[in-house]
């Protein structure tokens, strides 16, 4: 019974919300409505990256949107997300968004051929999520 309330809370509420996530000094969060039942993807994402005043917001349609916060190499923290399409053809590999937390510099936006470009700027090698 208890299974069946969560699932009726779930579709009752048109948004999902992440808890935010402390990354050097930074907090970032995401906010998502799911367009369908595709497990991670297919949704619209709002993601807010803020440190002091300083605020970035970010939107993205019909993606699956992965993102953590990831040290490279050199042990600096980096907020690293993904935003694709669901398609065979989306570049799931790439489209990298990369943000400086401790500037809240955005060093790299999604795009379909990022990938290399991304990992120079992130100074290690970045794999799928």
């Amino acid at each position: 019974m208890r299974i069946i309330w969560m699932l009726v809370l779930l579709f009752l509420v048109p948004y999902g919300y992440a808890e935010p996530i402390q990354c050097g000094g930074a907090t970032f969060d995401v906010e998502y409505a799911p367009r369908n039942a595709a497990p991670g993807g297919w949704e619209q994402v709002k993601l807010t990256i803020a440190k002091n005043k300083k605020q970035i917001q970010k939107r993205y349609e019909n993606v699956y949107f992965h993102i953590d916060c990831l040290k490279n190499p050199t042990n600096k923290p980096y907020i690293v997300w993904q935003a694709y399409c669901g398609g065979s053809s989306c570049r799931d590999l790439d489209n990298w968004g990369i943000v400086d937390p401790a500037s809240l510099k955005i060093m790299i936006e999604p795009s379909d051929d990022n990938h290399e470009k991304a990992e120079k700027i992130f100074g290690g090698s970045l794999k799928q999520f």
